[in-house]
């Protein structure tokens, strides 16, 4: 493999996992603002008392998972601006190193941290629940 096959090599991966990032992250970011405007539609319409144990536990559990699913999408979402800082401290690194020659390319590849990873996992059941409640509180209540 020449250099110039490896450098091109080295642009597509950087292109796609540019592109899987930009949509991972528009894609959260819309399912957090939906989540943010359910729960605020339910909470400011809810109005009465329920009238049985389980219609109040199936109320909480969307109010709850809606509330926990924003907070860790919004944590993730913060994982761009984490990569990023990364990213900008080994290029001032790899920058600091002028004295050296430089001959062949450096990867400065930066994937989510653990705290992230977990935090997407955790927002991806927690959207999951609260839309399975949601759909089981509207059959309740109709």
């Amino acid at each position: 493999m020449n250099d110039n096959m490896f450098k091109e090599i080295l642009l597509k991966i950087e292109k796609t996992r540019t592109e899987k990032s930009h949509k991972l992250y528009e894609w959260i970011k819309h399912i957090t603002i939906l989540a943010t405007t359910l729960l605020s539609v339910l909470v400011s319409l809810h109005n009465k008392r329920a009238d049985n144990l389980l219609e109040k536990y199936t109320y909480l559990t969307t109010i709850v998972s809606l509330s926990l699913s924003v907070l860790f999408g919004v944590i993730y979402l913060f994982s761009e601006v984490h990569i990023l800082h990364k990213i900008e401290g080994d290029l001032i690194e790899l920058s600091s190193k002028h004295d050296e020659e430089i001959n062949n390319v450096e990867l400065i590849f930066q994937g989510e941290g653990f705290f992230y990873r977990i935090s997407l996992k955790v927002f991806l059941i927690l959207s999951t629940i609260s839309l399975i409640s949601l759909v089981y509180y509207s059959i309740l209540m109709a």
